[in-house]
């Protein structure tokens, strides 16, 4: 019925064609195409306005569903907890039926399974994933987000891997750095006909990011619970330790004095074979005794320090990097300021490091209701120093002169028995202890060591 169309194509990207017919021959001419075409103008500017909006709500709604997903995985306190958040997540936020994180220890080449959705997929949880063989593993070492169709017919591995799941053969993977010693992939895994958008991808990549901070807070957290447990039974074994060592030199003389008596009461026994016998015993158990003391005394005086070439401000910001979480959870804020040229100083970098945790674990304690926790560097011409000032409660005159004694020093304000191992410490070190404080005006710990 309509042999003499006119068409107009809409913008110079095709979105749809606008058909004008007539049943009259010739019917359009010159000026209604340039109308037609002014009218698809305005009808393309429509439809892609329209769709622009349809994509920004559409955009608005992933972005708000991944910041409420990204702050339930922050809350997480454990590393398993934050794993079971993201993979369920993951799954939710992109629609899929299934997601699993891949995680790389340090020095192995392959991946493994740690956390699955639904967790009945990780039955085949013991199977690895070759790193060089492997699309995630190239995930995890290139650090790039992958789009994989069907992974059926391209990696046996993963395959291997869910072959109970049949109806699984598309996969998105996104990469994750924990930390410097753990990488791996986050990927979602749904049927063969998917194809995931760029959208989708985005939202992969930004949440396999907001993984990789959620998973190294947690790795620090529990390290520094593991460090901060380790620190306490040193310092009471320590402790007990310097005790021990105060008790063994007070016994030690009078034990010289009995020694020297029973040697004499020895020799004047006579022919009485009973006496002497029970003499040489007598002298015996006090050489025995004696052996034992020396034994608890050299204990105590404890490894000589491997004095090396160290930077003051390295151990500092590793330690800020170690008490970010627990910073966070007593609601104390953290101030540094290092010297930009500080100088190196010979010392053992472990014993300084546990001198130093200590000293801001302390403070940490004087500070139950939150406060300000400075690390500061510096030096003077009698060497490099470390400087720890907390806002706490302070420490009163009296207790500032026990503060160092293992055997009156009872926590109080923040410091206790701990104080005994940093002095025995920086003692070893050649170097020289300050500490500055007053009831209700926090303290100021400051160790001075040599310059290398």
């Amino acid at each position: 019925i309509f042999g003499h169309p006119a068409a107009s194509p809409l913008r110079r990207v095709v979105v749809g064609v606008l058909n004008l017919d007539s049943n009259r021959p010739n019917a359009f001419g010159a000026d209604d195409a340039r109308r037609l075409r002014a009218v698809a103008e305005e009808i393309a500017s429509l439809i892609r306005n329209v769709w622009r909006y349809a994509e920004a709500r559409a955009r608005a709604r992933d972005l708000d569903r991944l910041l409420s997903l990204s702050r339930r995985i922050m809350s997480e306190e454990t590393r398993e907890g934050v794993l079971s958040r993201i993979v369920r997540g993951a799954a939710s936020l992109l629609r899929a039926s299934a997601a699993g994180v891949f995680e790389l220890p340090e020095g192995d080449e392959s991946l493994a399974w740690v956390a699955a959705h639904p967790s009945r997929l990780r039955r085949n949880a013991s199977i690895r994933l070759p790193v060089e063989h492997s699309l995630l593993g190239a995930v995890a070492l290139a650090r790039e987000t992958v789009n994989i169709p069907d992974f059926r017919h391209s990696d046996p591995f993963l395959s291997q891997c869910l072959a109970r799941n049949r109806a699984l053969g598309a996969c998105l993977a996104t990469p994750f750095a924990a930390s410097a010693f753990s990488r791996g992939a986050l990927a979602v895994f749904s049927a063969p006909d998917r194809r995931f958008s760029d959208r989708e991808t985005e939202l992969l990549h930004t949440l396999g990011a907001v993984a990789a901070l959620s998973l190294q807070r947690a790795d620090l957290a529990r390290r520094l619970l593991n460090v901060e447990d380790t620190l306490r039974r040193g310092e009471r074994l320590a402790s007990i330790g310097l005790i021990a060592a105060e008790v063994a030199h007070e016994i030690r003389n009078p034990l010289t004095v009995i020694r020297l008596l029973a040697r004499n009461l020895a020799g004047g026994v006579g022919e009485d074979p009973a006496r002497a016998r029970d003499a040489e015993v007598l002298t015996r158990k006090i050489d025995q005794l004696n052996g034992i003391l020396e034994r608890v005394l050299g204990l105590a005086r404890g490894s000589e320090p491997d004095l090396q070439p160290i930077a003051l401000n390295s151990i500092v910001e590793d330690l800020a990097l170690l008490l970010r979480h627990k910073l966070a959870a007593q609601k104390v804020r953290l101030k540094l300021r290092l010297s930009p040229h500080l100088p190196s100083v010979k010392a053992d970098r472990g014993q300084i490091e546990q001198a130093l945790l200590n000293l801001a674990l302390n403070a940490l304690h004087a500070m139950r209701d939150g406060g300000r926790l400075s690390l500061a560097t510096g030096a003077s011409a009698d060497g490099a120093w470390i400087e720890v000032r907390d806002t706490g409660r302070g420490i009163s005159k009296a207790r500032l002169k026990t503060l160092f004694d293992p055997l009156l020093g009872a926590r109080a304000t923040g410091a206790g028995l701990g104080m005994a191992i940093v002095r025995k410490i920086v003692q070893a070190h050649a170097g020289k202890l300050e500490v500055r404080s007053r009831p209700g005006a926090g303290a100021c710990i400051r160790i001075l060591l040599r310059i290398a």
